[in-house]
């Protein structure tokens, strides 16, 4: 199984507080199939961790979906949330065409949730089909 493709990474601007010397991100990834759980990003290296201040996930499968840190093959090393229950409903156009209405899971946490430093991000999968990850956060030492 490949990685998520990021569709794209930003660095933001420091817009909103965040602690000094932070590195703020935003990344969209997408993946076919996340079954043998798969990365989202890369470790940020050593010495440095991530701090997620939102994410969203979205299927247009039936499934569930957790994010953590690590890849252990089968599922990640450390819960950070989930599993996400997804369901999916699909539905004939006008036109007598199937159409699949995704799912989607909206996570901002009262406090961000500081990862293990020098770890990956990761999701799981129960099945496969298509799951997108948005994650926001920043790069901090230690």
């Amino acid at each position: 199984m490949a990685a998520f493709t990021a569709n794209s990474m930003t660095t933001l601007d420091p817009i909103t507080p965040h602690p000094v010397n932070a590195v703020p991100f935003c990344v969209n990834a997408i993946n076919a199939d996340a079954s043998a759980c798969e990365t989202i990003l890369a470790s940020p290296g050593a010495g440095y961790s991530r701090v997620i201040t939102q994410i969203i996930v979205m299927t247009d499968e039936q499934m569930t979906v957790t994010i953590g840190e690590g890849n252990a093959g089968d599922g990640v090393t450390a819960v950070l949330f989930g599993p996400l229950y997804f369901g999916s409903e699909e539905r004939v156009t006008e036109a007598g065409v199937a159409v699949t209405t995704p799912s989607i899971f909206i996570y901002k946490p009262t406090r961000p949730i500081k990862m293990t430093t020098d770890t990956i991000l990761a999701a799981d999968a129960s099945a496969t089909g298509n799951v997108c990850v948005i994650v926001e956060g920043y790069v901090v030492t230690g």
